[in-house]
């Protein structure tokens, strides 16, 4: 029964393999955990909108109307609209490079670096303070595949974002990639955007963190993310 009468919109950051179009099908981790919090919160078979982070964190941080959902970092810019109750996953955060000119923290200085547009700030505070002081250059990129093009041209030094799938399409595309400079470790939140003056924000945040607190006691959230990706292994 659903117990709520307030639209839900669900977004999956649009990166292979958190959520991709395969055929008809929307799949990946992000849209696989999304898509049950719908079931559970007696939506039925949910759509799951595949955007690029920058229409994201817009949708999130400008939501005029009812519930927006996702997964996603924590990030400072998110308004007082926004609620991340629980943790979904841990992933390394990283920047890659290729062989023939690796970016390292011995010789980041000066580097440029791309990440995707708006989400600098989110892969760790090594990373991040370089990028305000200066000694670490930014370019925006829409997604993976605008990056890699740039990083193989010679136009960009590194690429940072989320290990585990970055290093998964890398294999993919059978590219010679240096050894990952690592960030850090960042936790994954379950993300709730409420409109102003929607009704039972608090009720609906309280239920979603416990269907996703349920989901990860049972292992499915972690059996979910090892699917795609079965070198992120998730504390259980």
């Amino acid at each position: 029964m659903n117990a709520f009468s307030t639209d839900f919109t669900y977004y999956g950051i649009s990166t292979t393999p958190a959520a991709f179009k395969d055929g008809n099908d929307i799949k990946g981790y992000y849209a696989e955990i999304l898509q049950r919090v719908g079931e559970e919160l007696g939506q039925g078979d949910i759509k799951v909108n595949l955007a690029a982070y920058p229409r994201i964190f817009h949708a999130l941080n400008e939501n005029t109307s009812g519930f927006v959902l996702t997964c996603l970092f924590p990030n400072a810019k998110f308004n007082d609209k926004i609620h991340q109750p629980i943790k979904v996953a841990h992933f390394k955060t990283g920047i890659i490079s290729m062989s023939g000119k690796p970016f390292t923290w011995d010789n980041y200085s000066g580097k440029n670096v791309a990440t995707v547009k708006g989400a600098s700030a989110v892969y760790g505070a090594k990373f991040h303070d370089l990028v305000e002081s200066g000694d670490i250059k930014i370019t925006s990129v829409t997604d993976y595949d605008q990056a890699m093009k740039m990083l193989q041209a010679g136009r960009i030094d590194g690429f940072a974002g989320n290990l585990g799938p970055m290093i998964k399409e890398v294999k993919k595309d059978g590219l010679d990639i240096a050894e990952p400079a690592v960030i850090t470790e960042k936790i994954s939140m379950i993300t709730i955007s409420a409109a102003p003056g929607t009704p039972n924000i608090d009720e609906t945040v309280a239920k979603v963190k416990m269907i996703v607190e349920g989901m990860l006691a049972s292992g499915e959230i972690q059996d979910i993310i090892e699917k795609y990706l079965p070198d992120e292994v998730q504390p259980r």
